[in-house]
């Protein structure tokens, strides 16, 4: 932004920083949960039609299973046996991706994402204005390098989401061919089969809370950036959900561009909201030299008149 213009906004806020370099936000952003609630659905929605559409195919995997125990059935057929599996779990999969599945997922997912991104500016909004005591011209994030992020997380989880049936159906069928190889009962595969129907919904719901996490980071992580906070206060939910080592990292001060170890194992390294499915968040630290706000429209008048003494007194310092 201008230098002016930036001059002009320091002088609207120093008081704010009663005369020091740095001031950390007084209010805690928080996390989107309707975002969350709403990428669950969808994923759950996903997952259902994986469940939906192999409980069909059950009747079909059980007579190919009960074949191996009847008198007539012939050695050199198990090798039908195995391919006639294989057909119906793509066939199944096949029906999941049929119609306007591509086109469907990208638009639930886009909306999901500028769902996320309103509500994490709306909170950004709220920090800003309880901290330095100004409005934020929303519109500022709609475009440019924030557009750029968004679109980059709809093109990664239309494919994550796309490989979700066919990742399901290949464990799945994996347990039928497991059990058919070891000659297993019928009746065991099955249940075996059944009961991956529950570790299918888990995994939909750890993407969901996941991915909404790491969408909410990226944007936060952005906002305070462009904001010229270089650094941040990391801040866990302080429940019993938290890991230990998120734990230990909650009150320190970080910066932006030198993200803390959060495994000391592998020294893996990332932000609030990065780890899967992390709940920490990042609290600014704003520094009133590099701060840079894009001011809600209604406040440019003061702007303007902050700019204009700004000038005024260069020029008297010039005589």
């Amino acid at each position: 932004m201008d230098p002016l213009y930036r001059a002009a906004v320091k002088g609207r806020v120093e008081r704010k920083f009663a005369g020091k370099q740095d001031l950390q936000s007084k209010a805690r952003p928080k996390q989107s949960t309707s975002a969350e609630r709403e990428y669950k659905r969808l994923a759950r929605e996903v997952d259902m039609a994986v469940i939906e559409a192999v409980k069909e195919a059950l009747p079909k995997l059980k007579k190919i299973c009960d074949r191996r125990y009847e008198d007539t059935h012939r050695y050199d057929a198990q090798s039908d046996d195995v391919a006639d599996i294989q057909r119906v779990f793509a066939k199944a999969l096949a029906k999941i991706s049929s119609g306007r599945f591509d086109d469907t997922l990208r638009r639930r997912l886009t909306q999901l994402a500028n769902l996320n991104r309103k509500l994490t500016v709306s909170e950004w909004k709220r920090v800003v204005k309880k901290t330095l005591g100004i409005d934020i011209f929303t519109d500022y994030y709609n475009g440019g390098n924030y557009q750029k992020l968004v679109d980059d997380w709809i093109r990664d989880n239309v494919a994550l989401v796309k490989s979700v049936p066919s990742a399901a159906l290949d464990e799945m069928q994996q347990i039928v061919m497991d059990g058919w190889y070891n000659s297993r009962s019928t009746k065991s595969i099955m249940q075996d089969l059944q009961r991956q129907f529950g570790v299918s919904k888990n995994k939909a719901k750890f993407l969901a809370v996941d991915q909404t996490a790491k969408l909410n980071a990226a944007i936060t992580q952005y906002q305070q950036r462009d904001a010229g906070c270089e650094e941040y206060v990391w801040s866990s939910s302080g429940d019993s959900r938290v890991r230990g080592r998120h734990r230990e990292l909650d009150g320190k001060t970080f910066r932006w561009d030198d993200p803390p170890i959060v495994d000391v194992k592998t020294g893996r390294r990332c932000h609030p909201g990065e780890d899967y499915r992390c709940r920490c968040v990042a609290i600014p630290r704003f520094n009133i030299e590099s701060l840079n706000i894009p001011v809600e429209p209604k406040d440019w008048d003061a702007i303007d008149k902050q700019t204009k003494e700004i000038i005024e007194q260069a020029n008297k310092r010039a005589k």
